[in-house]
């Protein structure tokens, strides 16, 4: 009986230890649950921050009736708005295909043009202004630059349209006028 009451309080003594240790690890377990609620929380709050901020640059970009194509440094779709389906169609789907493969609502070899400007633009920092006509006789000022990332390196290119149609309209009214 002596043995047993022993073993008895031997195995007591390892169950309050063994208590002991999970009491530790639930509170260590809910510190890293607080730690974890409050990055999911300042996550949230970023998250929040950058579509503001994605809505703050379609806003500005659409108001200022600016086209605009990013195409990484393999002139493949990185991102556009919808003003930019006015010269070439694109959706959603044509995120990471080269532009190359597209057809553009611009008179022949434009395209041509523009993605001979955007691989200079790409690999040696230059930046291109053109004018170009669409297939529906629309005008617009094409700008060809690179694209850089945070540290001032080059990460692609920029291809924006600005609708110049009424200027040259405006511009033909006043040579037809003199």
């Amino acid at each position: 009986l002596g043995v047993s009451n022993e073993e008895l309080q031997t195995t007591n003594e390892e169950l309050t230890a063994s208590n002991e240790e999970l009491q530790a690890n639930n509170e260590e377990m809910q510190s890293i649950n607080e730690e974890l609620h409050t990055v999911n929380a300042e996550n949230a709050d970023k998250i929040h921050q950058l579509e503001d901020a994605q809505a703050d640059i379609e806003n500005l970009l659409t108001g200022a009736d600016l086209a605009v194509l990013l195409l990484d440094s393999q002139l493949c779709i990185r991102r556009f708005n919808l003003a930019f389906r006015k010269y070439i169609e694109l959706s959603p789907d044509d995120y990471g295909r080269p532009l190359a493969n597209f057809s553009a609502n611009l008179v022949e070899n434009t395209l041509n043009t523009l993605l001979e400007d955007a691989e200079q633009a790409g690999q040696m920092g230059e930046e291109f202004t053109r004018q170009v006509k669409t297939k529906d006789g629309d005008f617009a000022v094409a700008r060809v630059r690179p694209f850089k990332d945070g540290d001032d390196e080059i990460d692609g290119v920029v291809i924006t349209f600005i609708d110049t149609t009424q200027l040259n309209l405006l511009q033909q009214e006043v040579l037809r006028q003199r």
